[in-house]
């Protein structure tokens, strides 16, 4: 993505309900996963850091990041994690370090190859670790917003499953979340295609809206792993390298 994009999103990310629900799902899913006791985790692009107080509170915490511009704010606010500068799928940091999960939240739409990133990080679980990953859901709803962030596509369950199982991993749970504001969000684009409005996702909402929206995509927790969705506007998946 653009620099500009990530400073965007460092500004919003703490309070935008998007970021604050996802938080809450992804707390909640990696809960109810058989680590170890203080686990070793990686975030896979951390970006400007948003999920990393949440991962440094559950175990040992590493993460890289391609953008110079997102390196330097994520590691101001480390919360004690090691960031090193890394690209997908050629430049994994870490090379002497295996880790029992692996965080890649929104990322993978990002690289073209998407299979091969999955290979490289499976190569870095220890064995029966976990690889932890979110994805923009629904090529239906592809957007100028889509095209902004630079994405490479959308996803469907059966795409994601395949892609992992492709990379060598074993599957264990795919779900579809953001389902409860699925039909604002298409009612949102339909407005903005006819229109002619560019819809702005990394812009914070009036603030009652948002803390409603905030609340709602936070309570799909309790429906999640090993519960479903059947459709969202994103998909989460966790899958196990075979021992």
């Amino acid at each position: 993505m653009n620099p500009e994009v990530y400073l965007q999103m460092k500004s919003v990310e703490r309070e935008h309900w998007w970021f604050q629900g996802r938080r809450a799902i992804i707390s909640h899913v990696i809960s109810k996963m058989d680590l170890p006791q203080n686990p070793v985790i990686l975030e896979a692009g951390c970006g400007t850091g948003g999920n990393l107080e949440t991962l440094s509170k559950l175990g040992a915490t590493y993460a890289f990041e391609m953008n110079d511009a997102a390196l330097d704010v994520a590691r101001r606010n480390a919360c004690g994690t090691e960031i090193h500068h890394g690209q997908l799928p050629d430049a994994v940091p870490f090379p002497e370090r295996l880790f029992d999960l692996i965080c890649m939240f929104d990322v993978l739409e990002h690289i073209a190859d998407d299979v091969l990133a999955i290979e490289k990080l499976c190569q870095k679980l220890t064995p029966d670790g976990y690889l932890f990953v979110t994805v923009p859901a629904l090529p239906m709803l592809w957007s100028a917003h889509d095209v902004k962030l630079h994405h490479h596509r959308r996803y469907v369950r059966r795409q994601l499953i395949d892609t992992m199982q492709q990379a060598g991993l074993a599957v264990s749970w795919v779900s579809y979340f953001n389902f409860s504001l699925l039909s604002v969000a298409v009612a949102n684009r339909i407005y903005a295609k006819i229109r002619g409005i560019r819809p702005a996702g990394d812009q914070l909402p009036p603030v009652l809206i948002n803390q409603v929206f905030a609340k709602i995509l936070s309570m799909e927790k309790y429906a999640l792993f090993p519960g479903r969705l059947p459709i969202g506007l994103s998909l989460a998946a966790v899958a196990r390298r075979p021992t």
